[in-house]
C-alpha cells in the first residue's frame, strides 16, 4: 500500500503535468524583474484547494499583507508547502528551460518561444 500511495503521488506531482501552471503564470505575470522566487510560490499557492480558493478572489491591486489578513491557513501551511514543493518546481524550472517555455535571464524568468499547450486538467491551469 505505502507503494503505490508513493507512485500515485509521483504520477499526479511531475513535472510534466505541472511545468504549463508555471508557464502560465510567467505568461499573465506583469510585475518586476528578478522574478525568478516567485516561481517557488507558484505551485505551494495554486494546487491546495484553499490556495485556489483565496486565488480565485484576489486581483493586481491584492497585497501579500492584504492575502495574509484574510487567510491564516494558507500562510501557516505555506511554509510547510514551500519545503514540500521545492524540488518538483526545481524540477519544472529546468524541464521548461531545456525545452525553451521559459528564458532565464540573471534572475529573471521570461516566457521563451516555444509554449507548452494548457493542461487537459483545467482547475490546475491559472488564468
Amino acid at each position: 500500500m505505502h507503494e503505490y500511495i508513493k507512485n500515485s503521488y509521483f504520477v499526479f506531482n511531475n513535472p510534466f503535468l505541472l511545468t504549463p501552471v508555471l508557464v502560465s503564470f510567467f505568461q499573465n505575470y506583469t510585475g518586476r524583474e528578478d522574478n525568478f522566487l516567485l516561481s517557488y510560490l507558484v505551485l505551494p499557492l495554486s494546487l491546495p484547494k484553499e490556495g485556489k480558493a483565496v486565488l480565485g478572489h484576489i486581483n493586481s491591486r491584492s497585497t501579500l499583507n492584504k492575502l495574509q489578513e484574510n487567510n491564516n491557513v494558507l500562510i501557516f501551511r505555506l511554509n510547510s508547502r514551500l519545503t514540500e514543493y521545492r524540488e518538483l518546481t526545481n524540477h519544472c524550472i529546468q524541464y521548461s528551460l531545456d525545452n525553451d517555455f521559459l528564458v532565464l535571464n540573471g534572475l529573471s524568468l521570461t516566457v521563451g518561444k516555444n509554449v507548452p499547450p494548457p493542461s487537459r486538467n483545467s482547475s490546475i491551469t491559472l488564468k
